[in-house]
């Protein structure tokens, strides 16, 4: 065997539109792991994709993309998702992505890529790079890591989340921050909020910030429970519950009421969201049947603490 030969064609980057590019990966399932399957690409400025972006199997370097390109993680479709969403897989989490911007939720920029079978498949920047190439990456740990928690199994509940936020960063803005996550997974019905979807970085002066939200999306989570609880509530969580965990991690009680009001204004423009994204009615009734209960839910017992 030519090692060398071998290790070339393992870095060889494949080079062309979304339309071209974006199916045969798809079909593939995507080169990266998770509940959906991803890519890793470079996208220019004027719709080109370079993919895959990732280290070689041999020799373990990443390539550096050519200028012009920005690292993404392309997501494809789960086995289960063509039933529940047929086409509109992308464009859900993409409505998701414009619902947690208006939620006041830090997000990484991202957008839809429309493939030559007709779908639309959601791409997010990665944020854990700065640079073309392996150099340029930044210091990532999740909140399953520094906890060593498991993500496969529910194993914290969100009072560690906002603990870890307040300790680590010493900042009440990313508290503020944390809170108005845990509110928008409640009211966004995104049950599958494990220990790894949190994470933090650290610059180069070992100051630590949350990292943009990512997966954000609707989910059912597992047996429709939600992986992190909420006050150790995982079935039917309050507004009580989330005002009662910003209280003891310190964030004013005016502040936390209207980070999680401002939450679940921003959720409720759901209908609107989706409508502009040429999502299907019965996705669109489907989704805000289930958002309007857990809305219910979740108002039900919002008294004094």
């Amino acid at each position: 065997l030519d090692l060398a030969a071998l290790a070339a064609q393992g870095e060889r980057l494949l080079e062309g539109s979304a339309e071209d590019i974006l199916p045969q990966y798809a079909a593939a399932g995507g080169a990266s792991g998770g509940a959906r399957p991803k890519v890793i690409a470079g996208v220019s400025h004027d719709g080109r994709i370079i993919a895959d972006g990732a280290p070689s199997a041999l020799t373990g370097r990443t390539p550096t993309l050519p200028d012009g390109f920005t690292p993404y993680l392309i997501k494809f479709a789960a086995r289960d998702d063509a039933a529940a969403y047929g086409r509109d897989v992308g464009a859900v989490e993409f409505a998701y992505w414009q619902l947690a911007q208006a939620a006041g939720i830090q997000m990484p920029r991202a957008q839809l890529f429309l493939a030559g079978d007709g779908n639309r498949w959601f791409g997010v920047q990665r944020f854990d790079r700065h640079g073309r190439g392996a150099h340029g990456r930044r210091h990532m740990h999740t909140l399953g890591g520094l906890l060593h928690a498991s993500h496969r199994l529910p194993s914290l509940d969100y009072e560690a989340f906002l603990a870890v936020s307040a300790h680590l960063t010493q900042d009440m803005r990313q508290v503020d921050q944390a809170v108005r996550r845990m509110a928008f997974n409640v009211f966004a019905h995104n049950r599958d909020d494990h220990a790894r979807n949190f994470a933090f970085l650290m610059d180069e002066n070992g100051s630590w910030q949350l990292a943009p939200a990512y997966d954000l999306t609707f989910s059912a989570g597992i047996a429709g429970y939600h992986t992190t609880s909420i006050a150790g509530e995982s079935r039917t969580p309050t507004v009580r519950d989330m005002l009662r965990l910003a209280r003891d991690s310190g964030l004013d009680a005016r502040q936390a009421t209207r980070a999680i009001d401002e939450v679940d204004a921003a959720v409720a423009q759901w209908p609107d969201v989706a409508r502009a994204l040429d999502i299907s009615g019965a996705v669109i009734a489907r989704v805000g049947n289930v958002l309007d209960e857990t809305r219910r839910a979740a108002q039900e017992r919002r008294g004094p603490l």
